[in-house]
C-alpha cells in the first residue's frame, strides 16, 4: 500500500518527537501491507476504527495520538488526513 501525506506526519513529529518510533513503525507496516477491504485492515489492526469504509483512525502510543487516513483499497493507497493528539482529535470530531 502506498502512503501519501508523509509531510503532514513529519510536521507533527517535529512537535511531538516522543511518538516518532511508534508512528514510523505504523507507517512502515501500512506501507508494506496489502489490504483488500476494511475487514482485512481491521483484522490486522483490531484497535483501529473504520469509519464509512474508507476513513480509518489508528490509535498511537496508548491512544495518546490518532492517525487518520483515507484508504482507496482498489488503488492500494492511503492518504494521511491527520496525525494529532487525542484531545485535538476529540475537538475536531465532536464539533
Amino acid at each position: 500500500m502506498v502512503v501519501i501525506g508523509l509531510k503532514r506526519v513529519a510536521r507533527f513529529l517535529r512537535n511531538h518527537p516522543e511518538c516518532r518510533q511508534e508512528v514510523a513503525e505504523l507507517v512502515r507496516e501500512l506501507g508494506s501491507g496489502t489490504f483488500s477491504d476494511p475487514q482485512s485492515l481491521h483484522g490486522r489492526y483490531p484497535s483501529c476504527k473504520v469509519l464509512d469504509g474508507s476513513v480509518v483512525v489508528f490509535r498511537v502510543r496508548g491512544n495518546r495520538y490518532r492517525l487518520s487516513v483515507q484508504v482507496a483499497y482498489n488503488a492500494q493507497t492511503m492518504v494521511v488526513l491527520a496525525l494529532e493528539t487525542h484531545a485535538e482529535y476529540d475537538r475536531r470530531t465532536l464539533r
